[in-house]
């Protein structure tokens, strides 16, 4: 029988929780699940992690593909993919480990980022961008 350990980490009105596979002793099994977070939420008094993957927000949270986006986080490390809905975005550069720019792909409507890490940790933003409608 497999068990998950859910915890739940609450900062200025946003919300993250992950789920661990307890059965499993390494972090690769780990995906963190992000709620966004306020406009006004400085990330910087945020305990940083380079275990788990956060995203507090992307900006713009709205528009088309093919636009710069900036997602603010942590555990951010080269080599990682961004996926909007089910599209992988193109041009990722890592800033630093909680600062990384992507052009965002095709897509519609509401979607999740998601983003995994070479070592497979990954984080999700519930709800994180939304496509503008037209050209």
């Amino acid at each position: 029988m497999l068990l998950t350990g859910i915890i739940v980490l609450l900062i200025a009105g946003g919300a993250w929780y992950f789920l661990r596979d307890t059965s499993i002793s390494n972090t690769n099994s780990l995906t963190v699940n992000s709620t966004n977070a306020p406009a006004n939420l400085n990330i910087n008094v945020i305990p940083q992690s380079e275990e788990y993957i956060f995203i507090f927000g992307v900006d713009p949270l709205t528009g088309l593909s093919g636009t710069q986006a900036t997602i603010q986080g942590s555990g951010f490390i080269d080599g990682l993919q961004v996926f909007f809905g089910e599209n992988e975005a193109s041009n990722v550069t890592v800033t630093d480990g909680k600062s990384l720019s992507v052009t965002i792909p095709e897509g519609e409507g509401t979607v999740n980022i998601k983003i995994i890490n070479p070592d497979g940790r990954s984080g999700i933003l519930y709800d994180g961008f939304v496509y503008n409608a037209g050209a």
